[in-house]
């Protein structure tokens, strides 16, 4: 049974367990993706001074969290999440949970699922508190999504005492895409962080998305490390390819014009009814 938590006071909103740990998703084996660098407690998508050096627009959209992914796995039977927010992007389009919330997604078997939303209290101006809960306790990959139009300076994952937890599994293709866009592709008007094109795009295809090319932490850089920035070209498949690509549940879908990689089952409830099916069968 999903449970959410929301209101007006962090009293309320605050998890009630006594067993509860929290840790810090800057240390291992917490991964976050979707960012270049975190600088002075802040999650930045975009080298600050390329970002700075385009536009003051670009500026502040590379502060924003959409895209943004904290990846691990767990065995806790609940997970939930403390985290410090600043420079909401309020505007009457956008809803309160795009703008401040985080919605948390399983996988299992390979496949995504949605489990929950972190509602953030409609008065916000301190932390965003919350807990969701499973109904086994069994290990399982867990993502949980930042808010689209808000900046995030701390955030912590709490966890049962004892559990174990340990790095995410991985994903499918290793390569990571390369992706950067404007408000509009980074989907500041979905109902929710997860179904913005950068998380969707991750989950379907197994993949991960990134804005550029993340810095080594390491001494060894050149003087334009931090400003050049290359992007990885499209993977063009041929048809041949293309087959040789695909798994089970795929299809590719050619075109006059087009050679497109899709998958068999369009609708994602579909989708999970007729996998878990199949894995009944075998």
């Amino acid at each position: 049974m999903k449970e959410y938590w929301y209101g007006y006071l962090s009293d309320f909103l605050a998890p009630k367990e006594d067993n509860i740990t929290y840790f810090d998703v800057r240390k291992k084996p917490f991964e976050i993706h979707g960012i270049y660098e975190i600088q002075r407690d802040n999650f930045f998508r975009l080298p600050v001074k390329f970002a700075a050096s385009v536009s003051e627009g670009v500026a502040k959209e590379s502060r924003a969290g959409a895209g943004v992914r904290v990846c691990f796995s767990t065995d806790s039977p609940y997970v939930a999440i403390r985290a410090k927010l600043y420079g909401f992007c309020e505007q009457p389009h956008i809803t309160i949970v795009a703008e401040k919330g985080f919605d948390l997604y399983t996988k299992e078997n390979g496949i995504y699922r949605f489990h929950n939303v972190f509602y953030p209290p409609l008065d916000l101006e301190k932390e965003v508190l919350g807990i969701t809960r499973f109904e086994d306790k069994k290990m399982r990959d867990i993502v949980i999504n930042f808010p689209l139009g808000s900046g995030v300076t701390d955030f912590e994952i709490g966890l049962e005492k004892g559990s174990c937890t340990d790095k995410f599994s991985g994903y499918k293709n290793e390569k990571p895409v390369v992706f950067y866009g404007s408000s509009i592709t980074q989907g500041f008007a979905a109902s929710r962080p997860g179904n913005i094109y950068e998380n969707f795009i991750s989950r379907e295809m197994d993949i991960d998305i990134n804005p550029c090319k993340q810095k080594h932490v390491s001494n060894m850089r050149t003087s334009s490390s931090d400003e050049a920035i290359r992007l990885v070209p499209p993977r063009i498949l041929s048809l041949e390819q293309a087959l040789e690509y695909i798994n089970d549940d795929e299809l590719v879908e050619v075109t006059p014009e087009n050679i497109r990689l899709r998958k068999a089952i369009l609708d994602h409830t579909a989708r999970g009814r007729a996998a878990k099916n199949a894995r009944k069968q075998s």
